[in-house]
């Protein structure tokens, strides 16, 4: 496992969109198509090559593109909403892939895709800061699983404002033939992004930001996934307990998830191995020293996987 970053203080979202599309090529993810807006669009590659508006960019209307992982497995398809450059559509492929149709301004479809986040052609805000007023970091693994994760941080600090994130898990059922999940969540939706609160909860309102599939056959179609804490007595985790004491070092802690299928009470997932509880209470931007220097970064009530930088907040 060896994670590839990207940082930067993006002028808008397209920009941010672009970013995070360059991380993930970098990592070995490919782009299989992709349309421009207006009229550069192809069905084997990536038209989008600036993050501006105008001809090859991301940043203009329905300007859309499919990704593949670098097992060619599963894609995501991002497209941008026409409300601006705030809006966003994402959409993902567990194994059908989005090969049918697609123009410039048309995204393709695929028949098993699962519109995470978005509405229709307009989108839905999933940048709440202008451009400029935030700091995006993305982290992709260029190993197998090839999870991903990116945030937003408002200049300065503060709690997260978006993010978006693929996760897998370890200690799953052997049969799952997905052990993955997806996680969209900004601060439009109820809950605190990134926070104990909002994976937790088991509200209607909540559950659209994390997504799986149960059975492993994904013959029901995706289903909610929940994070799950960690208690003893009084205190807990995320947040409730001190460093090691033998380490003295922050004391990092799975997250567990489970799937809700119709009831309230979680039916057991898999363990994640990118987003990891606090086991003290940190700030965001923090970072922590586990198995090198400075190589996890806080993020609310999570870490994930950093480079050893110090933050730029």
């Amino acid at each position: 496992m060896a994670f590839v970053f990207n940082k930067s203080t993006p002028a808008n979202g397209a920009e941010a969109m672009y970013n995070l599309k360059a991380c993930l090529v970098a990592a070995g993810w490919v782009v299989r198509a992709s349309g421009d807006g207006l009229s550069a669009y192809s069905s084997t590659t990536d038209v989008i090559t600036q993050p501006s508006s105008g001809a090859n960019g991301m940043n203009n209307s329905q300007a859309w593109f499919r990704i593949a992982d670098p097992a060619n497995v599963r894609e995501f398809l991002l497209r941008r909403g026409s409300s601006g450059d705030q809006y966003w559509s994402f959409y993902f492929s567990r194994t059908s892939k989005f090969t049918t149709g697609g123009s410039a301004a048309v995204r393709a479809t695929a028949a098993d895709e699962v519109n995470q986040f978005g509405v229709n052609t307009t989108g839905s805000v999933f940048f709440t800061i202008l451009g400029g007023l935030y700091r995006w970091k993305v982290g992709a693994d260029n190993a197998a699983p090839y999870g991903f994760w990116s945030a937003s941080v408002l200049n300065g600090g503060g709690l997260p404002q978006a993010c978006f994130v693929y996760e897998h898990f370890t200690a799953a059922e052997p049969t799952d033939a997905h052990p993955l999940m997806t996680m969209l969540a900004t601060t439009q939706a109820a809950g605190q992004v990134f926070g104990n609160v909002h994976m937790v909860a088991l509200s209607v309102a909540d559950r659209t930001v994390m997504y799986s599939w149960y059975p492993s056959t994904g013959a029901s179609g995706g289903w909610y996934v929940r994070a799950m804490t960690y208690g003893y007595n009084t205190s807990g985790i995320p947040g409730g307990f001190p460093n090691n004491l033998i380490s003295l070092k922050d004391e990092v802690l799975p997250i567990p998830y489970g799937i809700i299928n119709g009831g309230t009470i979680p039916a057991y997932k898999g363990v994640g191995y990118i987003m990891k509880w606090n086991g003290t209470a940190r700030q965001t931007g923090d970072t922590m020293s586990i198995s090198g220097s400075r190589d996890r970064i806080v993020m609310a009530d999570v870490n994930l996987p950093w480079d050893g930088t110090i933050p730029q907040l």
